[in-house]
């Protein structure tokens, strides 16, 4: 029996982020992830090998495959799917980051037009500086408190 395993890295980092025409900070990047490259992903595998393919899914991959999936995009072509640290809701993180972020900032990216979490960028620094000043939440291990 032969495998065929392939490794897509999409936009999430910062070695793919110079879309021709699109830019990270709107939506409309983050929506082309659903609507034409994980599509052009699944239907490059299943061309070669004819056959349905196991989807392994990690953090912005599960995001990108529940709202494919759920859109009807690609399921015919798709055995199983593995999701990995998904992303899709917040309200269920028990971290006092997670949960801040349900509450509060996940709302307010949405109708500031914030595409993107960027740990990077200026208006995270701003919100993880608040964040760092109420009791309970550990900024020394912000990695632990994200995921």
């Amino acid at each position: 029996m032969a495998m065929m395993c392939g490794f897509a890295n999409t936009r999430g980092t910062r070695f793919s982020r110079r879309h021709l025409s699109l830019d990270p900070a709107n939506k409309e990047f983050w929506d082309d992830l659903v609507t034409h490259e994980l599509s052009a992903t699944i239907d490059f595998v299943f061309k070669q090998t004819g056959q349905k393919l196991h989807y392994v899914g990690h953090s912005l991959g599960t995001l990108t495959a529940l709202a494919a999936f759920s859109e009807g995009n690609q399921v015919d072509k798709v055995k199983s799917a593995a999701l990995l640290s998904p992303i899709a809701y917040v309200s269920h993180i028990t971290t006092a980051l997670g949960n801040l972020a349900s509450k509060a900032f996940v709302g307010e990216a949405y109708l500031l037009g914030i595409a993107e979490f960027n740990p990077i960028g200026a208006p995270v620094a701003i919100f993880l500086k608040a964040l760092c000043a109420n009791p309970g939440v550990d900024c020394y291990d912000l990695i632990t408190e994200m995921t």
